[in-house]
């Protein structure tokens, strides 16, 4: 028996070993994802999951599962942090300025800053 055929056999083996990993997972994920089980509705859930059946036009096994991922989605999503607090601060802006529509009352306003 040569290198090569040495080397030919190690891969085969390890590619065998890869499948036989591969297929077990895929068992194993069939098993999981195509689980069958009875589960009791509320009334109210049981019709809230009916009308977005019928708006989606779906079957009732779909919009349960559609239901349960985003309902999972939601309580596996990290919580949201509270928004941070802040504060206005006042500042004077100084004293009210006239009405600029009427230049005769901008004029005496002007006129009497100067006096003072």
């Amino acid at each position: 028996m040569g290198l090569r055929q040495g080397i030919d056999d190690q891969m085969r083996r390890r590619h065998a070993l890869r499948l036989q990993t591969m297929l077990r997972h895929v068992i194993m994920m069939r098993i999981i994802c195509c689980m069958r089980t009875t589960v009791t509705l509320d009334s109210d859930i049981a019709a809230r999951l009916e009308g977005l059946r019928k708006r989606r036009d779906q079957t009732f096994k779909e919009t349960v599962n559609t239901a349960l991922r985003a309902g999972l989605d939601h309580l596996e999503a990290p919580a949201k942090k509270p928004a941070k607090r802040y504060t206005l601060h006042t500042a004077s802006l100084g004293p009210r300025l006239p009405n600029l529509d009427n230049i005769a009352d901008v004029l005496t306003a002007i006129e009497d800053e100067q006096a003072k």
